[in-house]
C-alpha cells in the first residue's frame, strides 16, 4: 500500500501508529518483511528476493510446527489414559523415558530434523493432490496469460491471484472480479502453484 501511494514505508507505518488521537486504532499483528533496495533491480532479481523471503518464512513455519508436533508426541508417548492410573504410584520408567526424550529434543540442532518421515509423507500427499489438478492449473495459467497478454506477471503474482491474495500491483478490486481465476485454487499448495505458473510463463516466452 505504501508503494501504491508512493510514500516512504517508515512514514507510512508511523502515520498509522499515530492515529490513536483520532480514535482510530490500527494494529499490526502479522509478521512481514520490509526490503529496501538502493538502486534499480531487474524483475528477475526482485523475483529471486521474493523467493528467498518466502522460503525463509516457510522454513520458520515448518520449524515451529515440527517443534509443536515433537512436543505433543513426546508427552503423549509417556502419558496415561486417565489420572487415576498414576495417582498412587509414580512410574520411574516413564519418568526416565520422558527425561531422555526431552534431552534429545533440546540437543537437536535443526528443528526441521524433528519432522523426519512425517515431513516426507506430508510432501508426498501434497504432490499427489497436486497431480489431480496439474493439467487444470496449467490450462488456467495459459488462459489467464492469453486474456491479459498486455500485462506482465510473475509466477508468484499468478499464484496470489489463484489464492485470492490482493496486493497493490494486483488489487482484489480488479482481479477479484474474474471468478474464473480468483481464489480458484486456494485449497492447493501456494508454492506448487507458483512453480507451475513459472514453468508456463517460461514456455510461452
Amino acid at each position: 500500500m505504501a508503494d501504491a501511494l508512493t510514500w516512504s514505508f517508515v512514514v507510512y507505518v508511523a502515520g498509522f501508529r499515530g492515529t490513536g488521537k483520532s480514535g482510530v486504532l490500527v494494529e499490526f499483528s502479522k509478521l512481514s518483511f520490509h526490503f529496501r533496495s538502493y538502486g534499480d533491480l531487474t524483475d528477475q532479481e526482485l523475483e529471486e528476493i521474493c523467493d528467498f523471503l518466502y522460503q525463509k518464512v516457510t522454513s520458520r513455519e515448518k520449524a515451529a510446527l515440527s517443534q509443536l508436533k515433537s512436543c505433543y508426541n513426546t508427552f503423549r508417548s509417556v502419558a496415561y489414559r486417565t489420572s487415576s492410573a498414576c495417582a498412587e504410584q509414580v512410574s520411574a520408567e516413564r519418568s526416565s523415558q520422558l527425561k531422555s526424550l526431552l534431552l534429545e529434543y533440546f540437543e537437536k540442532k535443526d528443528p526441521l530434523d524433528m519432522l523426519g518421515g512425517d515431513n516426507i509423507e506430508e510432501e508426498e500427499l501434497i504432490d499427489l493432490k497436486l497431480q489431480d489438478w496439474k493439467d487444470h492449473i496449467c490450462s488456467d495459467v495459459r488462459l489467464f496469460l492469453s486474456i491479459r497478454h498486455d500485462e506482465r506477471f510473475s509466477g508468484r503474482a499468478i499464484a496470489r491471484i489463484f489464492h485470492g491474495i490482493g496486493i497493490p500491483c494486483y488489487p482484489a478490486q480488479v482481479y477479484g472480479r474474474d471468478r474464473r481465476f480468483w481464489r480458484k485454487y486456494i485449497h492447493l499448495d501456494f508454492n506448487k502453484i507458483m512453480q507451475l505458473a513459472k514453468e508456463e510463463i517460461i514456455h510461452q516466452k
